[in-house]
């Protein structure tokens, strides 16, 4: 995932990522 992706989805891919 690059940095946009997951700033854009912040609540989203970060936490699910994690």
């Amino acid at each position: 995932m690059s940095l946009n992706t997951a700033h854009a989805n912040d609540g989203v891919l970060l936490h699910a990522g994690e």
